[in-house]
């Protein structure tokens, strides 16, 4: 079922809930009553979606009502504040630091259909070692039967509140990964690896401008060997140019399937360095044939900003939203549905909305310093299962101010499942605050305000 089609499926049940209030049926004040609406609506989402031959469970029709009648779309704050009463917390606290510091994840088989990303086949029995720059010894560990790791962090390690790792992982008949990560004293980390064969890799890379998807001729690229290289010290293995296509064909270049650096620039243009994984090529298979995206933002005036959201081929739609709210209490909320807004006369705009994986999601504005903004990601597919494993969806943010580019936002370890909205950072009164953590309504977010 496509995703817009998911959508107009939602419209019915908002309706149905719409009727049921209307007609004295919730009370929402009423705790009680909110569940028993929802019952109702539950039964009514399983008529609906057995037209579209949908397999679903009890709790995945009762996850589906709760989290989209009273996420999104519910313009009564009244109704989810009584769901919340009366059901478990939705909301995470933001992370607080602890004593322990500690980096984790899975090691996947590379995925290249949408099957495969959302049930990816664990690597069991990987080694992964993890060694510190600075100080101390290398730690190794194996993965276990669903391909999970994990390393709790000495605190010895770090100079200051950060420590610089550099990490491998090896499985018989894959390439090895390796990558320099950096981590911060107190905090969980996770990353997540998808080791792909040992063969030759084929394939092309497409630069296209982050706000229209449109693919942008003539960009300088460089290719550097291993993710998170420096590319201001490093030495690139490829250099070349993309055609009038926007096209960059590295499969003449008998490039290994593997983790590369890539580094894109133009005139006008933002820089903009991403990682790539090269999967093992297989001429019987399309789907084995590479085609990556590279996005660059063009440059803006010194008080504006843009926020480009990128994943992978699963989920199939991850919605950018920017909430704002100032100090006359006058509010913005721009996403799929409301495309552009102002705050204070200050102009938001929703540049790109996409609904078939990869992105981007684009969303460029101008602040209001005497405002507070957040920006945070909804995820609106349906989740295989019920369960929203955003380890699972190679989701990234990227945030731009005029010419440069301010940092990148990764999904933070997230263990049950049951949070479809990620809080990736707000921008307080001028000041960017990183949040990375999660919430299961909308309403938990912009109550904050």
């Amino acid at each position: 079922m496509s995703a817009r089609k998911f959508k107009c499926v939602i419209a019915f049940i908002m309706l149905a809930f719409f009727v049921a209030v209307t007609s004295g049926g919730c009370d929402s004040d009423d705790g009680d009553s909110v569940m028993d609406t929802l019952s109702s609506l539950v039964e009514k989402a399983k008529d609906k979606f057995a037209t579209y031959g949908e397999k679903l469970t009890d709790k995945d029709y009762e996850l589906l009502v709760k989290f989209n009648v009273y996420g999104d779309n519910d313009k009564d704050n009244s109704k989810t504040e009584a769901y919340d009463t009366a059901s478990e917390d939705n909301s995470i606290k933001e992370p607080a630091k602890s004593s322990v510091t500690s980096l984790s994840g899975y090691v996947w088989k590379y995925a290249t259909s949408y099957t495969n990303a959302a049930n990816p086949e664990a690597v069991r029995g990987a080694t992964v070692t993890l060694s510190p720059t600075v100080n101390g010894s290398p730690m190794e560990t194996r993965t276990e039967d669903d391909g999970y790791y994990t390393f709790n962090l000495s605190n010895t390690q770090f100079s200051g509140n950060f420590a610089s790792y550099y990490m491998e992982v090896n499985a018989a008949n894959y390439n090895a990964f390796e990558s320099y990560v950096e981590v911060e004293k107190g905090m969980q980390h996770e990353i997540n690896v998808a080791l792909v064969a040992e063969s030759k890799a084929s394939g092309e890379l497409v630069a296209r401008d982050a706000q229209n998807n449109n693919p942008i001729s003539g960009v300088s690229v460089q290719v550097y060997n291993e993710w998170n290289v420096d590319t201001a010290t490093a030495t690139p293995i490829l250099r070349g140019t993309t055609d009038s296509s926007g096209k960059y064909d590295y499969s003449n270049n008998n490039l290994e399937a593997g983790y590369y650096t890539v580094k894109m620039s133009k005139t006008g243009y933002i820089d903009t360095v991403f990682n790539i994984t090269l999967n093992a090529y297989d001429a019987n298979d399309a789907n084995t044939r590479n085609v990556d995206n590279g996005y660059l933002s063009k440059e803006m005036d010194s008080n504006e900003f843009r926020v480009v959201l990128t994943w992978g081929i699963y989920p199939t739609d991850l919605d950018s939203h920017l909430y704002g709210r100032n100090s006359s209490g006058q509010q913005a909320h721009v996403y799929y549905a409301s495309r552009n807004g102002s705050l204070s006369g200050e102009t938001v705009f929703l540049d790109r909305d996409d609904v078939t994986s990869y992105g981007p999601e684009t969303t460029t504005f101008k602040i209001d310093n005497s405002a507070s903004y957040e920006y945070f990601i909804h995820w609106y597919s349906y989740p295989s299962g019920g369960y929203y494993d955003w380890s699972r969806t190679e989701v990234k943010v990227d945030l731009y101010r005029g010419d440069r580019h301010i940092g990148t936002y990764t999904a933070p370890p997230e263990s049950t499942g049951r949070y479809p909205y990620w809080r990736v950072f707000k921008i307080d009164r001028g000041t960017i605050v990183p949040l990375n953590t999660y919430a299961g309504s909308l309403y938990n977010i912009t109550s904050n305000y």
